[in-house]
């Protein structure tokens, strides 16, 4: 491709600027500060639009740096040659790319034409527009270069189909955000973070058996002073007995009210204990079976709750019945009605695709025509595009020709004005003349007046020399006037090879539209030659479609899905409704069939719960039986009512033996008959009471001190208890962070894995396209210096080495100079290696400035022959560097 013309109506500092392009080697050699590098991104931004948008930075942002200096409308137009045709972008910016326009038009018709979008750039070139920048713009101070998704792309001829390739860094790059966040090396990762919870977890429940073994102790040393209290509870009793019989009546007097507190103690106890005993008619059941039919009696509950839910109304009872004869014989197959729908689906696309490839009566009559036209004729599809293109180029060539034409008769005017020049003739015949005139003359006085002879005679001598030197200057350039100048002889030239190949054109393109008798003005050969185009493709694809339509595949495949069809729907045919269509007749099939399912789903439930119910029934009733309760549905009820009073019997037998172990006791170590025959002796000496009540006053203290410390134990040891149990939350959430552990690092090693298998699959692919690369960069390296360049090494990631002293080293250690260098022929070896049919034109924007004077007089010399086969637009601002 080419760019023949621009024209900028502002951007940057350019403002109603035009400018044209020749194929070949364009050359801007202006001042710094005239606009070059502006021009060079007013060409890439045609074709891919403003680069680093989001920046706030405005060297970085391309919009805001080439806003115009001077207002006004923001943007131009570019025109260019590419597949055979003249294309002209035309694009306007503002302040938001939603606000931009873009229009692209067919310069042959001045239309508006789709063969790219907006996003042409990639479209054309096809790479982004960082990959541009990398190879394609060679700007100053940016000859280096390195590779990306779009070049590797592109260079493995991958351009129709790169998401592979385009999004390897993206995916890499998931990959790699994926795996930090898991990373056990990172204090971030997942997996280490998960690991630190474990090992705090771990850690808490190492503490578990000492928390067990503080409960027991605790609940040991509770019971030590317990039995401690009880001692001191014993003095305190043995004590007050002491103290009564040291006042005979107080203390037969204290024994008689104790015994009778102890006997009426005792009475009520019994009493009670034996009402609550004869609640139970029969034995008493054991705590451990009641709780057992509680909890079956919760299931009861639970029963009768399923039994109510899932309990069938009448009607689902019928339909169930009518659905289970249905499929009887042939139950419902899920996989097998699915696979009849795909099938129904599969026959309406057979039918569809059998409809389509029908030719209609104007499609055949159409054919008809068209093969009187082509057929038997060598075309292949290109050729018009052929023609097309050599017809633009004679166009373009003819164009030129009748300015060339001016320019020749102006030189050839001016060439026949100085043959005729003869000034150097007269000059040298006017200096001979008047010497010989002169020499004479001053003979003749010489005679007369003395001997002048010396002076005079070597002035006209001068005279003389001087008119011959200008009589052979004359006769020197006869011959020379006499030839045309080379830049004239040049153009003739051009005029003559152009009108040969304008004839060539002509009579090519002539004899080819003759062979389909097509006749036409030079003026309509185009439009022709893109009729024959156009009913070529249509001939094309009609024979194509008329080659489907004798095929019989598709029919016997419609055959075949319809028996099978057929069958399927014959096994119902008994309850189907015949009138339904296939599709209708199948979802009705899966309607009934899910249906039947669902429903007996819901009676086995039922069913299953009713079953239930009646077993935990029985075993509940029995069970009361046993123990002489009667059944009810509130058994429930009952039975929390047995597990009260099993509770309230323990207890008030336990009340019940205390009081008679205590009765018993007080009857064993008292002599009941002196108590019981005692009677107050008011004038008995009593003895000193005072000394017993002080010691029986300590010892109330002291069990009052050790009740205390019990209650600071049973407080510990529910403290502890609490600590237990929340370790037994720990432990769950242990289990838990374990198996998600597990889970993690497994995914952790497949992303590792993956990524790995990435970085190897790219490796393979980019491989195979170093060798062309490197092959490339030595022809352009050893142009430019002379020198081979196997000193540079070319990697899998088309990234490159140098070989010196034995080491292999990065470009950047070196010179900018030789940076520069080796950047420009690895960028042109890429650019070669990516383009192999149509050429892009190359943007040097003073590429060699940091380059030595010889390096810059091979540099220039290799520009030439980059000329030779693409368009170059080269911008410097000094002469040294002038191609």
């Amino acid at each position: 491709m080419k760019i023949t013309a621009l024209h900028i109506e502002n951007f940057g500092k350019f403002s109603n600027f035009n400018c044209e392009f020749e194929s070949g080697l364009n050359v801007f050699l202006r001042d710094n500060g005239w606009g070059k590098s502006t021009l060079a991104a007013f060409v890439k931004v045609m074709f891919y639009g403003f680069d680093n948008e989001g920046k706030r930075d405005e060297l970085i942002n391309e919009r805001r740096k080439y806003a115009p200096w001077q207002g006004g409308v923001y943007g131009g137009s570019l025109s260019f040659f590419a597949g055979g045709k003249k294309y002209r972008i035309v694009r306007t910016f503002k302040n938001k790319i939603s606000e931009d326009t873009f229009a692209l038009y067919d310069e042959g018709t001045n239309l508006l034409s789709n063969d790219f979008s907006d996003n042409i750039g990639e479209e054309l070139f096809q790479i982004d527009s960082a990959s541009f920048m990398r190879t394609i713009m060679i700007s100053q101070n940016d000859c280096e270069t390195q590779s990306t998704d779009g070049i590797n792309a592109k260079i493995g001829n991958l351009t129709e189909v790169t998401d592979d390739i385009n999004n390897y860094e993206q995916v890499m790059n998931s990959l790699k955000n994926s795996i930090n966040a898991l990373t056990p090396d990172r204090k971030t990762g997942e997996i280490n973070r998960l690991k630190s919870e474990i090992t705090e977890q771990e850690y808490k429940l190492r503490s578990a058996p000492g928390l067990d073994e503080a409960i027991q102790s605790n609940k040991t040393r509770q019971k030590e002073e317990i039995a401690n209290r009880e001692e001191y509870k014993k003095k305190i009793e043995e004590l007050r007995h002491i103290q009564s019989l040291m006042d005979k009546n107080k203390l037969l007097a204290a024994k008689q009210a104790s015994y009778r507190r102890i006997c009426d103690n005792f009475d009520a106890k019994e009493k009670k204990y034996r009402e609550v005993r004869e609640y139970f008619k029969k034995d008493v059941p054991d705590l451990e079976s009641v709780h057992k039919y509680l909890d079956r009696s919760q299931k009861m509950a639970r029963a009768v709750q399923t039994r109510n839910l899932y309990k069938p109304s009448d009607e689902e009872v019928r339909e169930y019945e009518f659905l289970k004869k249905m499929f009887a014989q042939h139950p419902y197959d899920e996989d097998k009605n699915a696979e009849i729908l795909e099938k129904l689906h599969e026959l309406s696309d057979a039918r569809q695709q059998a409809k389509s490839s029908e030719l209609t009566e104007d499609d055949a009559f159409e054919f008809e025509m068209l093969k009187n036209k082509f057929e038997g004729k060598d075309i292949e599809e290109d050729i018009f595009d052929n023609y097309v293109e050599a017809w633009n180029e004679r166009n373009e060539k003819k164009a030129v020709i009748e300015s060339k034409a001016e320019t020749v008769a102006g030189m050839r005017r001016a060439f026949e004005q100085k043959k005729k020049d003869r000034t150097n003739l007269y000059i040298g015949l006017i200096c001979l003349i008047f010497g010989a005139v002169f020499a004479a003359a001053v003979y003749l006085n010489m005679l007369t007046f003395g001997d002048l002879r010396g002076v005079a005679l070597g002035v006209s001598a001068a005279v003389c020399v001087v008119g011959i030197v200008f009589v052979i200057l004359f006769l020197a350039g006869r011959k020379k006037r006499n030839t045309p100048p080379a830049p004239l002889r040049e153009i003739e030239e051009e005029i003559a090879k152009d009108n040969e190949y304008i004839e060539q054109v002509d009579k090519s393109t002539a004899e080819f539209l003759g062979v389909f008798s097509q006749q036409t003005d030079e003026n309509g050969i185009l439009n022709a030659i893109n009729d024959l185009k156009n009913d070529y493709r249509n001939y094309m694809k009609l024979k194509e479609k008329k080659e489907k339509q004798s095929s019989d595949a598709i029919h016997e495949q419609i055959k075949r899905l319809e028996g099978e069809i057929r069958a399927y729907f014959a096994i119902y045919k008994t309850f189907t409704d015949v009138n339904l269509r296939p599709m209708e007749l199948a979802y009705s099939i899966k309607k009934h069939g899910e249906r039947q399912v669902q429903l007996s789903e819901k009676i086995t439930v039922y069913e299953t719960a009713v079953k239930d119910l009646e077993y935990m029934r029985d075993d509940i009733g029995s069970y009361l039986e046993k123990y002489g309760f009667e059944f009810d549905e509130n058994c429930r009820d009952l039975l929390f009512e047995i597990e009260k009073n099993i509770s309230n019997l323990e207890e008030e037998k336990e009340e019940f033996e205390t009081a008679k172990n205590q009765k018993e006791a007080f009857e064993k170590d008292e002599d009941l008959d002196e108590i019981k025959s005692f009677e107050p002796d008011e004038n008995a000496d009593t003895g000193n009471e005072g000394d017993f009540a002080l010691e029986l006053k300590l010892c109330e203290q002291k069990a009052e001190e050790i009740s205390r410390i019990i209650s600071d134990y049973e407080l510990r040891i529910n403290r502890l208890l609490e600590e237990r149990d929340e370790l037994a939350d720990v432990e769950a959430e242990l289990s838990i962070n374990k198996e998600t552990l597990s889970e993690l690092e497994e995914k952790y090693d497949l992303l590792v894995k993956t990524r790995d298998f990435l970085e190897k699959a790219k490796v393979s692919f980019t491989s195979k396209y170093v060798g062309p690369v490197a092959e490339n960069f030595n022809q352009y390296y050893r142009k430019l210096t002379g020198e081979s360049g196997d000193n540079y090494v070319f990697d899998a990631n088309t990234e490159f080495t140098v070989n010196e002293l034995g080491q292999q080293r990065n470009p950047r250690s070196f010179s900018k100079g030789y940076r520069d260098l080796a950047g420009i022929c690895f960028r042109m070896a890429l650019i070669d290696t990516m383009y192999k049919g149509e050429k892009p034109m190359i943007i040097f924007d003073d590429p060699f400035v940091n380059l030595d004077e010889d390096k810059v007089e091979s540099a220039l010399e290799l520009m030439d022959d980059i000329a030779s086969k693409y368009q170059v637009l080269y911008f410097s601002c000094h002469s040294s560097r002038n191609p």
